[in-house]
């Protein structure tokens, strides 16, 4: 916990390194941070929604999430093993380069379900 703890006070001081406007809400950065990483950990979905502008940053933001960024997220074992018997040399090519996703869904990109609410 002491790690992560180090780990969400480094990214949140480069985040402020280039937008030192943000320094007042450092407090809700970090748990921004902390309920999204409580999501992912129980294996909930990431809800994403914006207004205007806003909208294009939601659907950046889950697209993000969606794939690697920089840190590989290997596929378990279970799934890289079926891809490679399923696929020969290109299912263990995919079972190699394929990320697991942090998944998460732009509500304001998805036009048939926000207006089917």
């Amino acid at each position: 916990m002491k790690h992560l703890k180090e780990e969400i006070r480094r990214h949140t001081a480069q985040l402020l390194s280039r937008y030192g406007e943000l320094t007042p809400i450092t407090d809700q950065i970090a748990e921004a941070y902390r309920v999204m990483e409580k999501t992912y950990e129980r294996g909930c979905k990431l809800l994403i929604a914006g207004n205007g502008g806003s909208a294009a940053d939601a659907g950046h933001m889950a697209g993000e999430l969606m794939k690697r960024f920089r840190i590989h997220r290997p596929l378990p074992k279970e799934l890289q093993e079926r891809l490679m018997q399923a696929g020969g040399d290109r299912g263990a090519a995919l079972a190699q380069r394929l990320d697991m996703p942090l998944t998460a869904l732009s509500l304001s990109a998805h036009e048939p379900l926000v207006t089917a609410i």
